[in-house]
């Protein structure tokens, strides 16, 4: 082979191995647990950290801080969390291995269930979906 297909296949084992690289377990939990520590001492302006560079050029800081500012003014504040589950999967359409964490959050007012999908991106774990519901009834018990 010539060098230049030599560095075109090394080029794209490159691209390859960070866009699929799977998501660390342990890492990811770190992440999302620091993310709900934060918000339940109300510490909004580490919020982009946590998430991945295309989310945070879809919803910048302040964004971010005025949903969970009135996230909160519904739920009440933050007692507590617990972890659920985890599913690992590879997304065919993003390219992208994902690791989905579901957490019990407990705030002053209702029982959340909050579900965040990691990814690997730009070689730095991050969310890159989240998403917050009323905790199913017959989950409560």
């Amino acid at each position: 082979m010539n060098r230049i297909t030599c560095l075109a296949l090394a080029i794209l084992a490159f691209v390859f191995s960070s866009c699929s690289s799977e998501v660390d377990g342990t890492e990811a939990k770190k992440i999302v647990e620091q993310l709900l520590t934060d918000l339940k001492n109300e510490k909004y302006d580490a919020l982009d950290t946590y998430y991945t560079s295309s989310s945070n050029q879809s919803e910048p800081l302040q964004a971010k801080m005025e949903k969970f500012i009135r996230l909160q003014d519904t739920t009440g504040p933050i007692e507590s969390y617990e972890y659920v589950s985890e599913d690992k999967k590879y997304d065919e359409a993003s390219g992208y291995n994902q690791l989905t964490l579901i957490y019990k959050v407990v705030c002053s007012r209702v029982v959340l269930k909050e579900t965040f999908i990691l990814v690997k991106d730009e070689g730095k774990t991050g969310i890159i979906f989240q998403n917050t519901e009323n905790w199913p009834e017959e989950q409560s018990k």
